[in-house]
């Protein structure tokens, strides 16, 4: 019958634990010792207070809106490529499907807007 290791590939024990850092952590650290959560928490807010601050809404919502606009932009433009190209045409399908992408995208955005208002 063969014998499992006991160690893994780098030495350490078969516990579970991740890494060469965390090994045998848990037996040093004494019972009811709170400072690894003032590590994690080091202002010491509530959850909700954490929550609130782990990042910055608008700029979510800016990066969405930028997106939208260009993304929208981009699409009408190809459509319009696409149709000056398979009708040998000039490039007026490119620009009237570049503004119609533009208003397309003014419109997803006014609506996000008036979407992500209404919910705060």
């Amino acid at each position: 019958m063969t014998k499992l290791p006991q160690e893994d590939a780098f030495g350490g024990p078969l516990d579970g634990q991740a890494c060469p850092q965390t090994w045998g952590l848990k037996s040093k650290m004494p019972e009811g010792d709170d400072s690894a959560k003032n590590v994690a928490n080091p202002a010491g807010l509530s959850p909700e207070q954490t929550e609130k601050s782990a990042g910055i809404p608008g700029v979510g919502l800016a990066m969405r809106l930028g997106t939208e606009l260009v993304v929208a932009t981009m699409i009408g433009t190809g459509m319009g490529y696409a149709l000056d190209h398979w009708l040998h045409s000039g490039p007026w399908f490119t620009v009237v499907f570049l503004f119609f992408g533009a208003a397309a995208g003014v419109r997803n955005a006014y609506r996000l807007v008036h979407s992500d208002l209404a919910s705060t």
